[in-house]
């Protein structure tokens, strides 16, 4: 099952989103679990290596992250 994501700009679909249902939760959380041990063991600084990472590409895709969220919220974006 779907959802539609409409923008309160103007009404237009932004994104069909699925609507996750208790197995896929169940699944969802059991995927977790297992990945949380795995990343567990990994060394500290290589974790912080890939946690930095994750930040680098958010940061590099701020504005087009930005005007999503614009699109979605209806709220004006403002220059930083």
């Amino acid at each position: 099952m779907t959802y539609q994501v409409l923008s309160p700009i103007d009404g237009h679909l932004l994104r069909d989103v699925h609507f996750a249902d208790p197995n896929d939760i169940d699944a969802r959380v059991a995927a977790a679990v297992r990945a949380q041990s795995a990343w567990s063991r990994v060394h500290p600084t290589r974790r912080g290596e890939i946690l930095f990472g994750i930040a680098e590409m958010i940061e590099s895709r701020l504005d087009e992250i930005a005007g999503l969220e614009t699109r979605n919220t209806g709220k004006l974006l403002f220059a930083r």
